[in-house]
């Protein structure tokens, strides 16, 4: 499914004037699309349209950012209260096209009711979702839940993960249409560089603690780590403190994303862990296994539905679903094999699933809506 929706598709003459409304285009703290949302936006800006990001103005975030305001785009901050939203949604009214993303953290229920009223008649209006399954999952247990509500009123709902039961899952939710735009990377920002001494291990494991990951990441790499106690680990990203870890794993805490390329370079093998419910739903690259694959770094992640999409599993990525599979491939991954695989991901990453190939993608769609009046609700 990957990389396929945009094929034969020339660049616009005209580019389109783009609002998105974001969490934050400069910090990726607390903000896990972020590379997500840069890698797409830039690469549209790159094939001529014109990028204005919308975000809350919060001090955390800003004190975390990780890049300046980026060239290829305008970034607008409105003042985290009810005027400021209105204003920024006053501003972005002239858009061609005015995108929300999902979980932005203040005035979510507010702005997805908005923006689809807030678009001139040529305009379209698009929902953007950043966790598909879990989004689908809890569309369906809440009748009452807002995004229900709002979903018919846009023109195009896009998801960042999910395989053809999610797409069909949302479209039977009310949704128009909805097309999957999955992860990928910028060969810019995430390429192979000399190893650090600071981030040297065995197994690395790159991501923010979520509960529902727990177990896994404790039977496939806390319980792997106390089997090798000769062999040095590395945990990074927030809400790990209070995990009791092996003594011979290095807790880093969280890494800003202009550092992951010499994380990445440092390991012999990144681990990937994917939660419950994207795991099931299949088609769920993570953004770590792609920057992985840009810096030329071995993977190895938990086995999902549609992974050979895009890594051909034992030659460009390595499988495991228990901790003793992961034990088992360390035991034979010498730095020659572990080189040899993330060239091979690389390789693969670079002809097919760079963020300039999703933005054909996306291009496609925009450009190819038919421009219908909304239905009457």
């Amino acid at each position: 499914m990957a990389g396929t929706l945009g094929a034969g598709v020339v660049a616009v003459t005209k580019g389109l004037d783009i609002a998105f409304f974001g969490c934050s285009l400069v910090s990726a703290y607390q903000n896990g699309p972020a590379t997500y949302c840069r890698g797409i936006l830039r690469a549209l800006a790159e094939r001529g349209h014109r990028i204005r990001f919308y975000e809350p103005l919060l001090d955390e975030r800003l004190a975390h950012r990780d890049i300046v305001d980026p060239p290829w785009a305008t970034v607008v901050r409105y003042a985290p209260d009810g005027s400021g939203l209105e204003e920024a949604l006053a501003d972005a009214y002239d858009a061609d096209v005015l995108i929300k993303s999902s979980d932005i953290g203040l005035f979510d229920d507010l702005i997805e009711a908005a923006l689809p009223q807030c678009t001139a008649a040529s305009a379209i209006s698009v929902y953007w979702d950043m966790s598909g399954p879990a989004t689908l999952a809890r569309l369906r247990e809440r009748n009452d839940d807002a995004l229900r509500l709002q979903l018919p009123w846009y023109d195009l709902v896009l998801i960042r993960n999910g395989g053809p039961e999610t797409v069909e899952g949302f479209e039977r939710m009310g949704a128009r249409c909805c097309f999957p735009v999955y992860n990928a990377f910028d060969p810019t920002t995430h390429y192979p560089m000399a190893p650090e001494p600071h981030y040297s291990a065995v197994l690395t494991l790159c991501a923010h603690r979520a509960p529902e990951r727990d177990e896994h990441v404790t039977r496939t790499f806390v319980s792997v780590a106390a089997s090798h106690p000769g062999r040095r680990f590395v945990l990074a990203g927030c809400g790990w403190d209070d995990m009791s870890l092996p003594s011979n794993v290095s807790y880093l805490g969280y890494v800003y994303t202009g550092e992951h390329n010499a994380l990445y370079s440092s390991t012999r093998a990144l681990l990937n862990v994917t939660r419950p419910l994207d795991r099931e739903a299949g088609f769920c690259p993570s953004a770590r296994l792609f920057e992985a694959a840009g810096a030329g770094t071995c993977a190895i992640s938990d086995a999902w539905p549609g992974v050979d999409q895009y890594f051909d599993p034992g030659n460009e990525i390595l499988l495991a679903d228990q901790g003793e599979d992961v034990a088992a491939h360390l035991a034979v991954l010498n730095p020659e094999r572990a080189a040899l695989i993330g060239r091979r991901a690389r390789d693969r990453a670079l002809t097919q699933h760079t963020f300039a190939h999703r933005a054909i993608d996306v291009e496609a769609l925009l450009e190819g809506r038919d421009r219908q009046p909304r239905m009457a609700l």
